[in-house]
């Protein structure tokens, strides 16, 4: 797995892209990493973008784990998913419903996305 992380001050967001064959692991690792950065703790918005991941070998044990993990860290950050594929979707709402986190919310389309986060792609993403 690839992943590309962007932090824009000016938009108090964070954008994250996802590419390649996710392992759980890897994702948890990347959150803890993301949020020991020290430009992360004031971003309020996040976008993770799955539109070139492969989420496929991820088991529901994991996810569920990972899940209430985001529980436990995510909450005070609104965060808008992208997964246009019919498998990233599901696995996505799964996250979105687990987690309880307040603001979490799955879209299929990038501008839906951007436009419930009230934000804008940064040039270099």
């Amino acid at each position: 797995m690839t992943t590309k992380v962007i932090i824009d001050k000016a938009q108090g967001a964070a954008f994250i892209m996802r590419a390649g064959h996710i392992k759980l692991g890897e994702m948890v690792e990347g959150t803890k990493e993301l949020e020991s950065d020290f430009s992360f703790r004031n971003i309020r918005k996040a976008l993770s973008d799955l539109s070139a991941a492969d989420m496929s070998s991820i088991s529901t044990d994991e996810f569920e784990s990972y899940s209430h993990y985001c529980q436990k860290t995510l909450k005070g950050l609104k965060i808008a998913i992208v997964a246009p594929s019919d498998l990233s979707f599901g696995i996505a709402r799964m996250l979105e419903i687990l987690s309880d986190v307040e603001d979490i919310m799955v879209f299929r389309k990038m501008s839906e996305a951007l436009l419930w986060l009230d934000v804008f792609l940064p040039e270099d993403y």
